[in-house]
């Protein structure tokens, strides 16, 4: 077995400033709770929530060749987090038939409080990177499944309620955005987004943009910083 190669969604920074430096670093970028995961072996993404595209083929590429170098492949992912959940399971669904075990570190069993690991510093990465779980083909294979389960249908948001990740429509938080501000006449943008990451676990500021543009709710004090924008209902 040759060197280590991380796998993780975002936040290379802290990855860099830690020991974790000396090994492979691949960073995956997706945004996979708001996109269309029935093509993404191909490398390239669809956004449904913005209507845009992203390509992944340069890390796929690199995962590629670590998987031909015999790397030991080592996930950091959350059992509470619906994009670094997900992020598992797809690379559990891209390896299945190419290596025999692969290395899982969940950010939330270092601390309740890391839903993620892009609020972790890079010291408590390292204090996570000793608690790797080991799985083996059958596991892989399983979470593999889950992977099929969930991408069947591409116009779906994936969500956790109750600890469990879901499928729901976007018209679910649609309606939970327009309830929020109801509630409160007029908020912030970055409130509305905190309420809902709370909630949900999902970042939800392209979807308040959305909204916008549909002209289902309005700015009421605008900033060049979006998510300091004040909006209310139309």
């Amino acid at each position: 077995m040759n060197k280590t190669t991380e796998l993780f969604i975002a936040y290379k920074n802290e990855f860099e400033k830690s020991s974790l430096r000396n090994n492979e670093l691949i960073e995956f970028s997706i945004p996979f709770t708001y996109s269309d995961l029935r093509n993404i072996t191909n490398g390239t993404i669809y956004l449904k929530s913005c209507n845009k595209k992203i390509s992944i083929k340069e890390s796929i590429e690199k995962l590629e060749n670590a998987i031909k170098n015999n790397n030991k492949l080592r996930v950091w992912s959350s059992h509470v987090d619906p994009d670094n959940y997900l992020f598992l399971l797809f690379i559990c669904y891209y390896v299945k038939d190419k290596v025999d075990f692969i290395e899982v570190l969940y950010s939330d069993e270092y601390n309740n409080e890391c839903i993620n690991t892009g609020v972790m510093t890079s010291e408590e990465l390292d204090e996570l990177s000793s608690l790797e779980h080991k799985l083996d083909k059958n596991e892989i294979n399983n979470l593999a499944n889950k992977w099929n389960e969930l991408t069947k249908d591409g116009s779906k948001l994936h969500i956790f309620i109750n600890n469990k990740l879901i499928e729901i429509e976007y018209e679910y938080i649609y309606k939970e955005i327009i309830n929020i501000i109801k509630e409160y006449e007029k908020i912030s943008i970055v409130e509305i987004v905190l309420i809902l990451l709370k909630k949900y676990r999902i970042f939800t500021e392209y979807l308040i943009e959305n909204l916008i543009k549909e002209k289902r709710i309005q700015f009421i004090q605008e900033d060049k910083i979006f998510s300091k924008c004040i909006v209310g209902l139309n």
